[in-house]
């Protein structure tokens, strides 16, 4: 009995030896949605469902709704957009008021942070926390172990995008549902306001540039019942060191939802403004005067941190499929294009 059991064993090791031996040569296959672009289509205002997008710029392939493909039930309305962090992918659905978390590679569901009214984008800040801008009340607190809401910060009217830097968030305030100017800044160590700064009306977009200055895109707003109420759009400077704005680009008109990208180096601002795309020199010292590189009005923007290219969409009539397209930044010209869902209105860079 006992020879029998010390061969068993034997034959048990050599086996397992066998199957680790075998593990240790597969390749290890990174997940289908590791590298490349992740498009965050809006979908039909009030009905039907966002999605989300994977396009491979090294093929010029695009695969669409990839998250109903993988866990058979749609998003929800309006997927506003997606951001990974951590290897995992939070995707913000406004209208259902959730955001949903996802398997970065692979896309499988993980589960859903709920509890929020109208959020709008997701920051990381460290491995067991997030903020979720929330037009319906102020700046969520995420645990991101128990996937809840365990607080929420005030901010101005319509919280909107973040960003990080060190241990501050930088929050704009976009006016969505009333009227705002301002950005406020957040101690995430303590998730507290620290400062609140007057940009300009309607802040849609902010950036870090090379030198550590933060830079914020204003829209300006219009008055549909008196006209000469109206206010222009501007670029603003802000040293993060004092609170104080440096210096300003003045616009020459009113804008909805301007967009705003800064290149790999951080050297160069893109902008969405009035029928075209901008560009504004970062090192620039008092001049702050923008070119325009494109000549059409688009609505998304994002610039790829690998090579640089421009990527912007159109989203034709709001109802059908729009196209996103690349544009190589050394002369402005389209590399190639791709139809993404309706409303393509983010993208998220994945090298």
């Amino acid at each position: 009995m006992r020879i029998f059991s010390n061969t068993l064993i034997a034959f048990s090791a050599i086996a397992l030896m066998f199957n680790v031996s075998c593990k240790k040569d597969d390749p290890e296959i990174p997940g289908k949605y590791e590298k490349g672009i992740l498009v965050s289509n809006e979908g039909p205002f009030m009905e039907g469902t966002g999605t989300i997008s994977f396009y491979d710029p090294n093929s010029n392939s695009i695969e669409n709704g990839i998250f109903q493909t993988v866990n058979g039930r749609p998003l929800g309305n309006i997927v506003q957009s997606v951001e990974v962090f951590n290897k995992r992918a939070y995707i913000v659905v406004n209208n259902a008021s959730r955001v949903e978390v996802a398997e970065a590679g692979t896309f499988e569901s993980i589960g859903v942070i709920e509890g929020l009214v109208s959020p709008r984008y997701f920051l990381g800040i460290n491995s067991s926390k997030g903020y979720v801008s929330d037009w319906g009340g102020g700046v969520a607190v995420i645990d991101l172990n128990t996937l809840s809401k365990t607080g929420s910060i005030t901010a101005g009217s319509s919280p909107d995008r973040m960003l990080l830097d060190g241990s501050k968030a930088w929050v704009i305030n976009s006016a969505g549902w009333s009227s705002d100017s301002t950005v406020t800044i957040i101690d995430t160590q303590t998730d507290t306001p620290l400062q609140t700064i007057v940009v300009g009306d309607n802040p849609s977009g902010i950036v870090k540039d090379a030198n550590g200055k933060i830079w914020v895109i204003c829209g300006g707003s219009f008055d549909w019942s008196d006209p000469s109420n109206n206010t222009a759009g501007s670029v603003v400077r802000i040293n993060p060191d004092t609170f104080t704005i440096e210096a300003r680009a003045q616009l020459d008109n009113t804008y909805f939802d301007a967009r705003l990208a800064i290149n790999a180096a951080k050297t160069r601002l893109y902008f969405t403004f009035t029928g075209g795309l901008y560009t504004i020199d970062t090192n620039s010292k008092s001049d702050l005067s923008a070119t325009k590189i494109l000549n059409r009005p688009y609505y998304a923007l994002g610039i790829d941190p690998a090579n640089d290219h421009i990527y912007t969409s159109d989203p034709l009539d709001y109802a059908q499929p729009g196209y996103i397209f690349r544009f190589d930044p050394a002369n402005s010209m389209m590399v190639d294009s791709a139809k993404a869902g309706i409303i393509p209105g983010n993208f998220l860079f994945l090298n």
